[in-house]
Formats: C-alpha cells, sequence, structure tokens
C-alpha cells in the first residue's frame, strides 16, 4: 500500500480543493440544523456571511477538515496492517477540532488529548509526527 506520508504526488498540501467530505452515522441530534458556510459547489452560504465568514476562511476549514479525515482513514489501514499500535479515530468530530482550535490565537496554549489530531495538524504538526507515537507500540510488540 502506498502511503500518502511517503509519496510527495500524493500529499495532504495537494488535496484538491473540491475533495468530497461526506458524513457519516448519526450527524445531528434531533432537532439540530446542521451549520454550514460552503455550499457544494464552493461558494459562501447566506449562513457564512451572516457569520462574517470569508470564503478563504471557509474552505480553509474545509480543507483542514478533509485532511484531518485523510489521515484518520489512512492511520486506520495501517493500525489493519498492524502498523500502529493504536490509533483513535475522531471521525465525525473534524468540525469541532477545527472550529476550536482556529478560534485560538498562536500564543494560547492547547493541551490535547486522544483524538484531537486535527487540532495538531491545524497547529502544524505533521501526519508523520502525528503517527510516530502510534507507530512505536507496534514496533516494540514487534509488528511493524
Amino acid at each position: 500500500m502506498t502511503s500518502f506520508l511517503t509519496s510527495p504526488a500524493d500529499s495532504m498540501e495537494t488535496l484538491p480543493p473540491s475533495l468530497p467530505l461526506e458524513p457519516r452515522g448519526p450527524v445531528l441530534a434531533e432537532g439540530c440544523e446542521p451549520v454550514q458556510f460552503l455550499t457544494a459547489g464552493g461558494e459562501l452560504t447566506a449562513t457564512g456571511r451572516q457569520a462574517d465568514v470569508s470564503l478563504s476562511q471557509a474552505q480553509g476549514f474545509y480543507r483542514d477538515m478533509v485532511r484531518a479525515r485523510r489521515l484518520d482513514e489512512e492511520a486506520l489501514a495501517l493500525q489493519r496492517q498492524g502498523e500502529l499500535g493504536l490509533w483513535l479515530m475522531s471521525l465525525g468530530q473534524e468540525a469541532a477540532q477545527v472550529g476550536s482550535i482556529r478560534a485560538l490565537e498562536g500564543r494560547d496554549y492547547v493541551f490535547p488529548t486522544y483524538r484531537e489530531h486535527a487540532a495538531a495538524l491545524c497547529r502544524g504538526i505533521g501526519p508523520t509526527e502525528l503517527l510516530v507515537q502510534a507507530r512505536e507500540p507496534a514496533l516494540r510488540m514487534g509488528s511493524a
């Protein structure tokens, strides 16, 4: 399996901006409405304009959520192959992660726990750095 971590032509930084981010499983509690800043065509919605979000900000949020989802999918595949010891997915939590970390300033401290790799990616920590933490237990167990 070729990983996006080793192939510059398939790096997370070159993801197409229109990569779909499809919800999986139960997304909303009963009676809740989704908040959507971008249309399927990539235009700013009325909600986005009301929230004073620029098109570039909304696209940045979306890009960060897609990067986190992609990392999750790749890491899960690596875990299933025995290359990672443990990977706790954040599937469906991307918006909470990206939104909360983007609300902070660069000088603010962040104390992440598990399932917060979207926040780490937004803070400039690369996928390889994140996966090393999960890979080391697999190496100690002798499976990788």
